[in-house]
């Protein structure tokens, strides 16, 4: 048996646009040939300028988007063969936090419902009290007040609607956690502290995760392994310390030069 969580091989995926007077093609290819391997404890840093597929791999992975062909595994079972019950599991396993926090978010739901929502879908807790208690804990766990427990979403900060999604995906003590640029709409100071959060959650919980962002440098000071993105198609893949300090494609090269250096102004 692979000692891999999860394994991606030879994924594509495209999308049916509308023919036109510019565009002759039928399809639009967003991913080729996705080949990765995750394992467990780690954290793999896919970046990319904005439209090159890394939103679209993550919802492809938990079947949000359909694939044209290839294989997604989960502990050495293609996901294609699960049936009803272990797909359920594998949701359950395997959760993400969406890059819009407000968006991600019911705004008629109150923080306490949002949070333990996923409790009910896979009926983990049915004791009310037990419930509250399990929500309370998890959102002392990612820093927000427990006088928070009976608001909406549109009176928190966009900063605590993203604790909310972080505390919403681990209710459930997921193994691996997929971060879909989750700090790219939040202010400076903001984005600090949710990485910080992060970091110190896949610690303590032992969580595997997948970080998205078009950000190098946050990109660097959470990945263990950086899969690099151009147009779909994977350009170098390889540990975090080879990406940024020996990077082999000129792609990668461009892209950490763009990072901005305080050294530089002025």
């Amino acid at each position: 048996m692979s000692h891999y969580l999860l394994e991606v091989k030879d994924l594509n995926c495209r999308f049916e646009i509308e023919r036109n007077l510019f565009s002759k093609n039928k399809y639009l290819h967003v991913l080729k040939n996705i080949n990765f391997n995750l394992k467990k404890g780690s954290t793999l840093g896919i970046v990319g300028e904005s439209g090159c597929g890394k939103s679209t791999l993550c919802r492809t992975i938990l079947s949000l988007n359909n694939k044209e062909t290839g294989n997604i595994k989960w502990f050495s079972k293609d996901i294609d063969q699960f049936s009803n019950k272990e797909f359920k599991n594998f949701r359950q396993k395997v959760q993400i936090i969406f890059q819009d926090p407000y968006g991600s978010l019911n705004p008629r739901m109150t923080i306490g419902n949002i949070i333990s929502e996923p409790l009910e879908i896979y009926k983990k807790e049915n004791d009310k009290k037990s419930k509250t208690l399990k929500v309370l804990d998890v959102m002392e766990k990612v820093g927000l007040s427990d006088l928070l427990f009976n608001r909406f979403p549109h009176e928190l900060s966009g900063g605590q609607c993203q604790r909310v999604g972080i505390a919403r995906s681990i209710i459930n003590e997921p193994d691996v956690l997929i971060c879909d640029e989750p700090v790219s709409s939040l202010d400076l100071s903001v984005q600090s502290q949710i990485l910080d959060l992060l970091k110190s959650l896949k610690n303590k919980l032992n969580i595997t995760m997948v970080f998205v962002s078009h950000d190098l440098a946050v990109v660097k000071s959470i990945s263990d392994e950086v899969m690099v993105l151009k147009q779909g198609e994977i350009v170098e893949k390889s540990s975090a310390e080879q990406v940024f300090n020996n990077p082999k494609d000129e792609y990668t090269k461009k892209l950490i030069s763009s990072v901005p250096r305080i050294n530089n102004i002025g």
